[in-house]
């Protein structure tokens, strides 16, 4: 999170807050809710250390992976916009295309995606060597994964879907 103002830290400490702003303007949390959690009050001067508390309370409820917290004069007082970017969470895990062994179920677990873990997109490559792991170790050297990550951003919610195209399995001759 960071504190970003055109005139330096200091130029508007002590200014009043004529307004708060938030963006986008659809957060997971109701305003109301966040208008109680936030030190930060319209008709209030502001304090830093206000704004290092909104800061720490935002990021506190787990719902944003991300924060800034900008003023701009406005007239005699200054408005704020808080500006957020949300955290998601794995809600599920589903495939198709499994080429038995294994099963659905043991290239779901393999991928070790846990349900409810916040969402990291670097996560999704390290589950397809997973798999792609788990698929070797059964005779399947040229299986393709593909992934689709499917974000429902009012709920925080993401859904995961991997397409296996198993290919051949590798099969023994004899010597």
């Amino acid at each position: 999170g960071q504190v970003s103002e055109p005139g330096g830290p200091a130029s508007f400490e002590g200014r009043t807050v004529a307004r708060i702003e938030f963006d986008p303007p659809d957060q997971p949390l109701p305003r109301e809710e966040l208008d109680r959690l936030l030190p930060l009050r319209s008709g209030n001067a502001l304090k830093m250390d206000d704004v290092r508390a909104a800061l720490r309370k935002l990021y506190n409820t787990g719902h944003f992976a991300d924060i800034s917290i900008a003023a701009e004069p406005a007239g005699d007082a200054i408005a704020l916009r808080i500006a957020t970017e949300r955290n998601y969470f794995i809600e599920s895990v589903t495939l198709d295309g499994a080429a038995e062994p294994p099963n659905r179920n043991q290239l779901i677990t393999a991928a070790k995606l846990e349900l409810g873990r916040l969402f990291d997109p670097p996560s999704v490559t390290q589950a397809i060597g997973n798999m792609q792991e788990r698929l070797r170790a059964n005779g399947l050297f040229q299986a393709n994964i593909q992934p689709e990550v499917r974000r429902d951003t009012p709920m925080g919610a993401v859904d995961l879907h991997f397409d296996v195209a198993a290919g051949a399995r590798a099969r023994f001759n004899g010597v």
